[in-house]
């Protein structure tokens, strides 16, 4: 997770200006201000700062991740933020405890192993001389792929981080589609399709150099390379969308699965035994010329090539040792793909409310409100996006999981989960909440594409009763805040769209002009 931090940059004149207590009362409840309009009558705020400016009050470390603007009301600081969730967290540890002692064994066992081949050779127990040069070739082989898919997995299941610094290196993996750029070196959680890519090709790598361990004559080996080609079907088959919804190209699927090709091709060969007979014939031409026939005797090399299965104990896995090194890699495999992809996604993030005290910047209280999946979004976004509002006495924060209120002691008042936006989320939640009246007012905006549409929606502050609902058309892909606008006596909620600019009635809901 990226640290965020609050810089108390803003207490330092102005709205909130530090040169008097008086400042520190004074409100910005929502996003755009009291009247979310977006301006301002203040003067004298500061041009610029640093770290290392007098315009810096103070500094806190906000947990976990989030890019909303925090709001002031009541002398207080609100903000929203995302962090793991502590199911995660522990699902986390165990998966990296489990696959660091994994590699661990692995390695000590190749170590013990390697030690009793130089002891048995000490003694002369070597093999056959004509099969010296091939299997020590085989080990080597098995030996680079196996530290190479070792350390792949212990990055995705300790440091999953470390592969999006890779994308700068690997240029030709993050591609525009449509305008947008997909980042397909990742183990982003909320990149599906990066994510099921990264994970399944090294976890397609693991299976095969699993493969590896077994006897270049049993019938096993061949039949472990046929599932590593069956695998890479499925893998490549079920890729999931990216987090666009785009369908990945073959060619990009590809390049994730052609490690684990390659090992299990190179299998298939130490499985077959192939010899070229190589010999020299003799033959006799007749040539005409002009003093007469010339006998001009010729020769060439002619050559076969034998294809022979290496059939030896044929249905014979191997020692101990086989199946210790045959075991790890599958384990390890398991733990790259399947928490990554299946189980972790699941136990999600909390989606959590802080409260600061404006002069201090100490933290009052952080108020867990959601857990929930990590839906798809884009890559630039955070998942706990939207600015909360205030009026005093309630908070509203809007996590497109769900929408809730609490109070300024941090209890929540009421709650409601939209158990189906992770489902139909392309970018993730951007629109900010608006308290006008005695209502809250929440855009949750869609794609075209999606299978639901965009809905607005007017909740009682108070108790979270829906007052109205609608579900323009028209609505959709731009992911903005609406504004408020004051015509006379009668207020006006403005939204700008897909080449539209609606207006709507705060009261009803209703369309007023488009």
């Amino acid at each position: 997770m990226v640290t965020t931090f609050l810089w108390a940059i803003f207490l330092c004149r102005g709205t909130l200006g530090a040169d008097s207590d008086d400042g520190l009362n004074k409100q910005w409840p929502q996003w755009r201000g009291p009247n979310g309009s977006g301006t301002s009558s203040e003067h004298n705020l500061p041009e610029s700062w640093n770290s290392n400016s007098r315009n810096i009050k103070w500094k806190v470390k906000i947990p976990g991740q989030g890019n909303s603007s925090p709001i002031v009301s009541n002398g207080r600081l609100i903000l929203t933020t995302a962090y793991e969730s502590s199911k995660l967290v522990i699902s986390q540890r165990v998966v990296s405890m489990t696959a660091l002692g994994l590699a661990v064994a692995f390695f000590t066992g190749a170590a013990v192993n390697l030690f009793r081949k130089f002891r048995d050779r000490t003694k002369k127990i070597t093999p056959p001389p004509e099969r010296l040069l091939a299997e020590h070739f085989n080990r080597l082989f098995t030996a680079i792929t196996s530290i190479c898919f070792v350390s792949l997995a212990l990055v995705a299941c300790i440091k999953p981080q470390y592969f999006d610094l890779l994308c700068e290196k690997f240029e030709f993996l993050v591609l525009p589609r449509r305008g947008h750029y997909s980042n397909l070196l990742s183990m982003d959680k909320g990149s599906p399709g990066t994510l099921w890519l990264t994970s399944g090709g090294i976890a397609l790598l693991g299976l095969a150099v699993s493969v590896g361990f077994i006897r270049a004559k049993s019938i096993w080996r061949l039949l472990g390379a046929v599932v590593i080609f069956l695998s890479t079907y499925l893998f490549v088959k079920f890729t999931v969308l990216d987090q666009w919804k785009f369908e990945i190209e073959l060619w990009k699927k590809m390049i994730y699965a052609l490690p684990a090709l390659m090992v299990a091709s190179w299998h298939m060969l130490n499985y077959l035994k192939i010899r070229f007979n190589k010999g020299i014939q003799l033959r006799t031409k007749l040539a005409f010329t002009p003093r007469g026939v010339l006998l001009a005797p010729w020769s060439y090399i002619w050559s076969k090539v034998e294809i022979h299965f290496r059939h030896k104990n044929v249905w014979r896995f191997g020692n101990k040792w086989t199946l210790f090194f045959a075991v790890l890699p599958i384990g390890l495999s398991a733990l790259v793909f399947i928490p990554s992809n299946f189980t972790q996604s699941q136990l999600g993030a909390e989606r959590a409310a802080v409260c600061l005290d404006a002069k201090t910047g100490k933290i009052l209280w952080i108020q867990p409100v959601f857990t929930a999946p990590q839906e798809r979004k884009h890559s630039e976004n955070s998942y706990a996006t939207p600015t909360p509002a205030a009026d005093g006495l309630h908070i509203i924060v809007n996590f497109g999981s769900g929408i809730a209120c609490l109070d300024f002691e941090g209890h929540i008042l009421w709650s409601i989960p939209d158990p189906e936006y992770v489902k139909n989320t392309r970018y993730g939640v951007v629109s900010s909440p608006i308290i006008v009246n005695d209502m809250a007012i929440v855009v949750q905006e869609c794609e075209w594409d999606s299978k639901r549409s965009t809905w607005i929606a007017a909740f009682e502050k108070r108790t979270g009763r829906r007052r109205w609902k609608i579900k323009p058309t028209n609505i959709y892909g731009c992911y903005t805040m609406p504004l408020l606008y004051q015509d006379g006596a009668k207020t006006q909620l403005l939204i700008s769209s897909w080449e539209i600019l609606a207006s709507y009635d705060i009261e009803s809901g209703q369309l007023l002009w488009s």
